[in-house]
């Protein structure tokens, strides 16, 4: 997979996500926490698609990444980060994400199977 890098380092991107900090949260921290919501609600229907394969995971990641682009106004090539890595840990790190998104199992899956999502964010 080729890593995409510095996909939010734009002036539409950033004017974007200062208008999404409140309440001593960042933009860019309000914005990675709307990809749970978005991959179990919106893009429910596409989850069993991305255990399938690259095109199941791609079609996951652009839906999360067009549903946070909707409520946010942040740039599709911005949330598609966030998409690539929520559709890589689906499709390819379930066992452990699924447990704890949080656990270091799961952290080390999607370092060594996913894109770095700080490098492509650019932030």
């Amino acid at each position: 997979m080729l890593q995409p890098y510095d996909q939010c380092v734009n002036d539409a991107d950033q004017a974007a996500l200062e208008g999404l900090a409140s309440d001593g949260q960042s933009g860019i921290a309000v914005l990675g926490g709307l990809t749970g919501g978005c991959t179990q609600n919106e893009c429910a229907d596409q989850i069993g698609a991305a255990l399938g394969g690259d095109d199941g995971r791609n079609a996951l990641r652009d839906c999360i990444a067009s549903c946070m682009s909707d409520q946010t106004g942040v740039s599709v090539a911005c949330t598609s980060c966030y998409g690539s890595i929520a559709a890589c840990s689906v499709g390819l790190c379930l066992a452990p994400c699924a447990a704890d998104a949080g656990s270091q199992e799961c952290i080390d899956c999607a370092l060594e199977n996913c894109i770095d999502v700080d490098a492509c964010t650019g932030l």
